[in-house]
């Protein structure tokens, strides 16, 4: 579900935007607030009642602001049944994980962009970590699926 608009890393080939052409990283139809998710996956359940998963992957990154977890907890009062699960950059993995099994998130994917911190600095013009505006090859606190970027990549 779409409900985090927030990043703290900005990868070179991400445009955060919203239409309804495009399907790219970064790019949604629109963006949920917590409550309406709930609606939407309520009427989700009636249309297909064996969905047993719910996840949220963006359209920013879901631990870049309180969005994810304040939707994750509203799904979990009223569907606790449900598999949460969500993809991150885990930047805010540690700060964010007591907070995330408190809302029944069981699921969590980690992208990593890159092993190699010189390739890291191709792929992201900057990141943004507690309050600070990072860019180069300064920063490597090691964030963990893959988006394919030919010619940055490619000897990993």
């Amino acid at each position: 579900m779409p409900v985090s608009p927030l990043c703290n890393i900005q990868c070179r080939f991400c445009k955060r935007g919203f239409n309804k052409q495009e399907h790219c990283p970064g790019v949604s139809r629109g963006l949920l607030k917590p409550a309406e998710a709930v609606g939407v996956l309520e009427k989700a359940l009636k249309l297909c009642p064996d969905i047993t998963v719910v996840g949220i992957a963006g359209p920013g990154d879901t631990l870049a602001g309180d969005y994810a977890l304040d939707t994750f907890r509203l799904v979990h009062q009223r569907y606790p049944e449900l598999i949460k699960c969500l993809s991150t950059n885990g930047l805010l993995l540690k700060e964010k994980a007591e907070g995330l099994a408190g809302a029944g998130v069981k699921t969590i994917t980690v992208t990593m962009n890159a092993v190699d911190i010189k390739t890291l600095a191709q792929i992201c013009s900057h990141i943004t970590f507690n309050g600070q505006y990072i860019t180069g090859e300064v920063y490597n606190r090691g964030n963990g699926g893959t988006v394919a970027c030919p010619g940055a990549v490619g000897r990993h």
